[in-house]
């Protein structure tokens, strides 16, 4: 049996309620799988995926402030305090195994994750899952596209896909857009790879074939960040390769975590 979050008292007042999305309660589930979206993009992207996972993974779809029902919050825009927060709403979430998965800039977000919680918890993920995106780099940024101007955003989110384009021809909803998007590209370009920054959990990098951004060859260089295993998945498609594969995506993300 899958309860709503909404069928407990006061669920609004507990810390993790406005990161986790209509987080299911399941009544034990042996592992948590907490998800994170693309730039600009929200916990809405995860909604299905309960229904075709095993009902002993909780889906845990995160809600970054600047969407969804946290429109009215500010983003953030740098990863140190996004993960400050994150960690200490999540917390009371962390009683049994979880694993961390993230899509393009998810997977920079998941994996700061993986190292904030194992550092300040002492409870580090069973397995990272990223998808669509090279690893985190030391040094100076490899672009500044949180710079650019509102229509260069625009240009943006109308070439990578992941927004439907009726969305984009909305002044209105364009105008709400841009400073989440524009905020996220800013954590994500301002964040270094720490020292040491090798995980002790394997981790799975997936990605679409004919992904205009990232060559599969370029993903693997995500094996030096762990002391694990390490495996990479291939599915046809481009940078949103997940929406048309989700069945095979999901179906190997339950076989790993059974393992």
């Amino acid at each position: 049996m899958v309860e709503r979050m909404d069928d407990y008292p006061h669920s609004d007042q507990l810390p993790w309620a406005r990161w986790i999305e209509a987080r299911p309660v399941l009544p034990a589930p042996r592992l948590r799988l907490f998800c994170f979206a693309h730039a600009g993009g929200s916990a809405t992207s995860y909604r299905s995926w309960q229904a075709l996972l095993p009902p002993d993974i909780e889906v845990c779809p995160v809600q970054l402030p600047g969407r969804g029902a946290r429109v009215l919050e500010p983003p953030f825009r740098r990863m140190d305090a996004l993960m400050e927060a994150f960690g200490a709403a999540v917390a009371g979430l962390l009683d049994r195994p979880f694993a961390l998965f993230g899509h393009s800039m998810g997977s920079t977000v998941a994996y700061a994750a993986a190292r904030h919680l194992r550092q300040t918890d002492g409870r580090g993920p069973e397995h990272l899952f990223v998808s669509a995106r090279i690893p985190p780099y030391r040094g100076a940024p490899l672009a500044s596209l949180h710079t650019r101007s509102d229509a260069g955003l625009l240009d943006l989110l109308q070439r990578f896909g992941g927004t439907h384009q009726e969305l984009l021809r909305n002044p209105e909803i364009v105008a709400v857009m841009l400073p989440t998007f524009r905020a996220d590209l800013e954590v994500l370009e301002t964040y270094r790879l720490p020292p040491e920054p090798r995980l002790d959990c394997p981790i799975t990098v997936c990605c679409g074939q004919d992904d205009p951004l990232y060559h599969p060859e370029e993903l693997d260089m995500w094996s030096v960040l762990t002391k694990s295993r390490f495996q990479q998945r291939v599915y046809p498609g481009g940078h949103f390769y997940l929406e048309d594969q989700q069945a095979k995506l999901l179906s190997m993300i339950a076989e790993t975590l059974s393992r």
